[in-house]
């Protein structure tokens, strides 16, 4: 069910209205309302992928593997294959290899006989339907294979392809070539007789490839290979030297198989790297047991530049806890890691999603996930993730050792009982039955359009622009702002997904499409409170991030019309605290308020003004009082002057209780005179008339009552024509003035004067 209330409009007249809202987020943010004063309506499905993490339910293996899964490859009709230690499949035997539908049941028609005699650590699926594997074994379906084979489409041993005596140990790792050829890396020592420390390159028979230069190879174990297009080779695991050259855990190889003296990790890693992934700009994504890479903090995932060196723009949180067992890079240089939790952000499932920076992406799921180790993952071309391990639960639902998740987009959907409802308009709020099919409950967005002939011009207030939500927590909307040309810029803290992710900020087309030709990249690694327009289309943005694109950025960037990063605005280190509200001034300066206390470097409490191309106005240095003091709203009059509101106790060592009025020149105006409000002001709102609307936490204003949201005159003085009576039982978070007088607040309130949230005279 979709329940509707929680928004209320206080007009000029008794008009009844019908209210929806989008999920209250956390102080202090802007909530968003759609009204309309109508007696029938459509309502509109909306729909939005998120990275979530959680349990898809239509995937179960039931019993499932009776041992652990080594590795997974997807295939292009939905089934997954799986390989490790086991020897059945829900009781069916099947050695250490099987593969499953799209459901996660055992695919009977793949023929793997007895399997393998022993582990099988990794494979790799071809693009013909065919499979090599590699592990510790002796023979496939009683054929001799030592330790490396090939199996046709249906899953029986392809005699074509044959090693011979084949390697001296296990293969952990394998990796086809484009031209047939096939890497294998382990703990070997020869293959067929022939020395090869721990890497060998075989030909499309399973020959050694004696051209291959790894003769004396890595001193110790090699855990993971990954192939780059110009036919180079990255390589990890637990060595210290290659071909007697020093290199640190992790190396790349030339395509003859000598060691790439350009790429240098140093000193490197101080513990074992389990996986490699080729990343953004020639980089290696690399994931293991390691806590340090050269000395510096990078626990369990780390990211290094084209010449092997830490790559400074990728950090991880140093909360990153367990050890990284599988990687996979995604297009844009997002990292999803296998093994590891982060425990301070509660995201304990053992899959931690990263942004290309290194920060935790938003919108993951927390507690929960994997019982034991996750040792294998992959991402469905749908955004869904498999995983694949030694558990036996996942989210406490019974999942033996392969599971799959929610990625982006979802996969399920939800639809509208009826096309069309018929309401009171006396009723205030109106529950709406859905359809769900398949996937895991989740809210979802709703667009109201007005019936045809059902609602004159005057009954009409606004649309919100559809858009979706996840169910976490962390899924939040913090701006809606239309541009001139109809088009909707949204904000805050999400993950969308048309086929290509957009991170905290998105364009809708006027009919509330994603805009395409808007893509801010990366992003901001954390949620966006406040977005600006310039005149000329640029997009200010401001919030808790400190990087954008990947890009060190102190909560305060310019972007392009089309969401590109813009350069020439570059505000330093810019704020070392949130930046909640933006204004630009006519000349191009931009007012910023906050929690912040300082900007650039230089002391600034909660307000500060910025140059146009980003530097600190030294002019303007207002100085605010009061424990935490910070500023929540401010709204600029035509003559240049200032009003903010907040929670603090003075200005400039002149007292002022939580809202004030400041010069163009930051000064205080001292002949703007509130009176005292008991509690946060959370947004202020200047009227034509020069009254000023104030709404928030407060419950009385110069000791007068005033239930979160009162009216002042444009002298400061209380406006005692304006009384909402006992006011609105939870906070007002924003206020938008009506033609006729009346003002739309919304918030986290239920109730205002004590009546539910419907239309109330003034």
């Amino acid at each position: 069910m979709l329940e509707a209330p929680c928004y209320t409009s206080v007009a000029a007249s008794n008009l009844p209205t019908i209210t929806f809202m989008l999920p209250q987020a956390r102080l202090p943010l802007i909530a968003l309302v759609v009204v309309l004063t109508l007696a029938a309506f459509l309502p509109m499905l909306t729909a939005a992928g998120v990275y979530g993490g959680a349990l898809d339910p239509s995937f179960d293996p039931g019993v499932g593997p009776d041992g652990p899964v080594s590795d997974i490859a997807l295939q292009p009709d939905g089934h997954v294959i799986i390989a490790g230690s086991f020897t059945s499949v829900g009781g069916v035997a099947r050695g250490r290899l099987a593969r499953l539908d799209a459901t996660g049941a055992l695919d009977p028609n793949y023929a793997v006989g007895a399997g393998a005699d022993g582990p099988i650590y990794d494979i790799a699926a071809l693009a013909d339907g065919t499979l090599l594997i590699a592990g510790n074994f002796s023979s496939y379906d009683g054929v001799p294979r030592a330790r490396v084979a090939r199996l046709d489409s249906s899953g029986a041993l392809d005699p074509s392809f044959d090693p011979g005596l084949g390697p001296s140990a296990a293969v952990l790792a394998l990796a086809p070539l484009s031209n047939g050829d096939l890497l294998i890396g382990g703990t070997f020592t020869s293959v067929g007789g022939v020395a090869r420390g721990r890497l060998a390159r075989l030909d499309a028979s399973g020959a050694l490839d004696l051209s291959y230069a790894s003769d004396a190879g890595a001193n110790h174990g090699v855990q993971s290979l990954a192939p780059l297009p110009d036919g180079s080779l990255l390589i990890a695991g637990d060595f210290t030297t290659y071909n007697g050259v020093p290199r640190g855990r992790v190396a790349r190889l030339l395509p003859g198989g000598t060691l790439d003296p350009s790429f240098d990790p140093g000193i490197g890693p101080d513990g074992a790297v389990y996986a490699v992934a080729s990343g953004p700009a020639g980089s290696a994504v690399i994931a293991g047991s390691f806590r340090t890479i050269s000395g510096v903090s990078r626990p369990a995932v780390a990211r290094l530049a084209a010449n092997g060196l830490l790559d400074p723009g990728f950090a991880a949180p140093d909360t990153i806890a367990g050890w990284g067992q599988a990687l996979f890079v995604d297009p844009d240089g997002g990292v999803l890691v296998g093994g590891v939790r982060a425990v301070g952000a509660g995201l304990t499932n053992g899959v931690v999603q990263l942004e290309p920076d290194g920060s935790l992406t938003p919108g993951q799921t927390g507690a929960g996930g994997a019982s034991d180790s996750i040792l294998a993952l992959a991402r469905q071309p749908d955004g869904q993730i498999v995983v694949a391990g030694r558990f036996t639960l996942y989210d406490s639902e019974p999942r033996a050792r392969v599971a799959r998740l929610y990625g982006e987009p979802s996969s399920s959907k939800v639809r509208f009982t009826t096309s069309s409802l018929e309401v009171d308009e006396g009723a205030g709020s109106v529950v709406i039955a859905l359809q769900r099919d398949g996937g895991a409950e989740r809210r979802v967005g709703v667009q109201v359009r007005v019936a045809g002939g059902s609602a004159g011009p005057d009954d009409y207030n606004g649309l919100v622009a559809p858009l979706g939500l996840a169910e976490t927590s962390n899924f939040r909307l913090t701006q809606v702002v239309p541009q001139p040309d109809g088009k909707i810029l949204v904000a805050g803290q999400f993950v969308l997904s048309d086929g290509v992710r957009r991170r905290q900020v998105v364009r809708l087309n006027p009919n509330g499409s994603l805009d395409p030709s808007f893509n801010s990249g990366a992003g901001a690694n954390q949620i966006i409170e406040a977005v600006a327009i310039q005149p000329d289309g640029k997009i200010l943005v401001g919030g808790d991030f400190t990087s954008y694109n990947g890009v060190p950025h102190g909560r305060v960037v310019r972007l392009n019309a089309d969401g590109s990063l813009d350069p020439s605005f570059d505000p330093g280190v810019g704020a070392n605290n949130s930046v909640w509200e933006l204004i630009v001034q006519p000349d191009g300066k931009v007012l910023l308020a906050g929690d912040f206390t300082q900007v650039g470097g230089v002391p600034r409490t909660s307000v500060a003004r910025l140059n146009d191309n980003g530097s600190l106005d030294t002019s303007f240095a207002p100085v605010l009082g009061g424990s935490g003091a910070i500023v929540a709203g401010m709204a600029l009059q035509p003559d240049g002057k200032l009003v903010i509101g907040g929670q603090f106790s003075r200005v400039n060592n002149v007292n002022r209780q939580n809202l004030a009025r400041l010069n163009a020149d930051g000064r205080l105006d001292t002949g703007f005179l509130p009176p005292s409000m008991n509690n946060l002001v959370r947004e202020v709102v200047v009227q034509a008339d020069g009254k000023v609307i104030i709404v928030g936490l407060f419950t009385t204003v110069g000791g007068q009552p005033r239930g979160r949201v009162a009216r002042l005159n444009a002298d400061g003085a209380l406006d005692v024509g304006f009384n909402p009576g006992v006011g609105a039982d939870n906070v007002v978070l924003d206020a938008v003035p009506l033609p006729d007088g009346g003002m739309l607040i919304g918030g986290g309130f239920r109730t205002v004067g004590g009546l539910p949230a419907v239309a109330l005279p003034v």
